[in-house]
């Protein structure tokens, strides 16, 4: 591929997206997600935890 121009006119840029068919305005920006290992729901205590098993 070979960089042919480089357009910076705003109007040329949006008729030119237009013409092909291609969004004008960028999508709109999404809140960040929190990691999936902070959602995770345990126990946090640290203290004596009762698993249920027989000695």
């Amino acid at each position: 591929m070979k960089l042919v121009a480089v357009v910076f006119d705003q109007p040329t840029i949006s008729t030119t997206l237009r013409a092909l068919g291609l969004p004008v305005r960028a999508p709109p920006i999404a809140p960040a997600r929190s990691s999936p290992l902070l959602d995770c729901s345990f126990d946090r205590t640290g203290g004596d935890v009762d698993y249920g098993w027989s000695d």
